[in-house]
């Protein structure tokens, strides 16, 4: 049998989490991106979708012009982040604690659109926690209407 294109189902889009590609931002963000991450891909599975979530860098995903319509949740202060410093001015906040962290999303755009940082390591791990349990609900719920 011949392998065709038609012969292989299409790749699974994906919903990218976002961290930093330099040294601290690998060594500090990285987990709380895996726990979103993984946050993620069970929220997309209970609504039954065939999505996954990955995590990726913020050069990987600024560099590749075919990414950057897909889903994201950036993690990581705008100084550790270059995707962080291009979306922090576009996004409208969702939870703002003054001088310790920021959950901004827009969910009315095509693809959804969230980031979450803090002013350290400490702030961005609890930025990521609060975006899991007040919005990733809402999040999962606007990738949904966008695969629909």
């Amino acid at each position: 049998m011949v392998n065709r294109p038609d012969d292989h189902p299409a790749p699974r889009p994906t919903v990218h989490v976002v961290v930093g590609s330099g040294a601290a931002a690998q060594s500090h963000d990285l987990p709380a991106a895996r726990r979103v991450r993984d946050a993620i891909d069970d929220a997309l599975r209970a609504r039954h979708l065939p999505r996954s979530a990955a995590v990726v860098t913020d050069l990987q995903r600024l560099a590749d012009r075919a990414q950057a319509h897909l889903p994201c949740v950036c993690i990581g202060h705008p100084e550790v982040n270059a995707l962080s410093a291009f979306l922090t001015d576009k996004l409208p906040p969702a939870l703002v604690i003054d001088g310790d962290l920021a959950v901004q999303f827009n969910l009315l755009e095509r693809e959804p659109v969230a980031l979450v940082w803090g002013v350290d390591h400490h702030a961005t791990t609890r930025a990521a926690d609060l975006f899991t349990q007040r919005f990733l609900d809402a999040f999962a719920d606007a990738v949904a209407a966008e695969h629909a």
